[in-house]
């Protein structure tokens, strides 16, 4: 017998962003299914700096790292896009339990980015993000 898995392959919005005045590129996730798959499955950035995701309202976002190859750094903005926390996520080993990763502070986006991005650019709270 044989069993196939399938995975939910999404076209991403591409979009340029500025993070403390450093352009970025990233993939929008912000439909549910979308934020769902987020990162999932990949085993390389791409083409791209990072993910976006966007949510309908303002509020302690929550993440974890299932099915993610890639360790990843992460930053919750505010809705007014100020920056409020950053945490870095270990990639699972195949028995670990996930992890949930929660903003310590309302947000209403989320920006992953290769782990150490943020303290490599210098990025700390209070920075700010623009959406061009």
């Amino acid at each position: 017998m044989m069993v196939f898995l399938l995975s939910l392959v999404f076209a991403f919005e591409t979009q340029s962003i500025l993070v403390k005045d450093i352009s970025l590129k990233v993939e929008v996730a912000d439909s549910d299914a979308e934020r769902s798959q987020g990162m999932m499955y990949r085993k390389t950035w791409g083409n791209i700096d990072g993910m976006l995701f966007v949510f309908p309202q303002e509020r302690k976002l929550s993440f974890w790292m299932k099915n993610t190859l890639l360790p990843i750094s992460i930053g919750f903005f505010s809705a007014q896009k100020i920056l409020v926390d950053i945490q870095d996520m270990q990639v699972l080993g195949p028995e670990q339990k996930p992890k949930n990763y929660e903003s310590r502070a309302p947000a209403k986006y989320a920006l992953e980015v290769p782990k150490g991005w943020f303290e490599k650019n210098k990025v700390g709270l209070g920075s700010r993000l623009k959406l061009k």
